[in-house]
């Protein structure tokens, strides 16, 4: 596995987001909060959650934010953006 350490500086290789979190459809935001809690020292920068289906396809993508402001109980297909490139 490559790390961003790797690359050389100044380069958008360097600079680019590698570390990503991502859950399933079906997984509430409690599961997906506590997954975020064990390995949030690891990350530097974390905005959202990819949303694979069961295939490792893009589905959706969910902001830490919206996360924080819905009810714990709720599965990410409920709150997921499926608008993605």
């Amino acid at each position: 596995m490559i790390k961003r350490e790797d690359y050389l500086p100044n380069t958008a290789c360097k600079k680019m987001i590698t570390e990503i979190i991502t859950a399933k459809p079906d997984d509430s935001i409690k599961n997906v909060l506590d997954k975020l809690r064990l390995i949030a020292k690891k990350l530097n920068n974390v905005d959202y959650i990819y949303i694979n289906d069961n295939n490792g396809l893009l589905v959706g993508v969910a902001s830490i934010k919206e996360l924080f402001l819905q009810p714990k109980n709720k599965k990410l297909k409920e709150i997921m953006n499926t608008k993605v490139v």
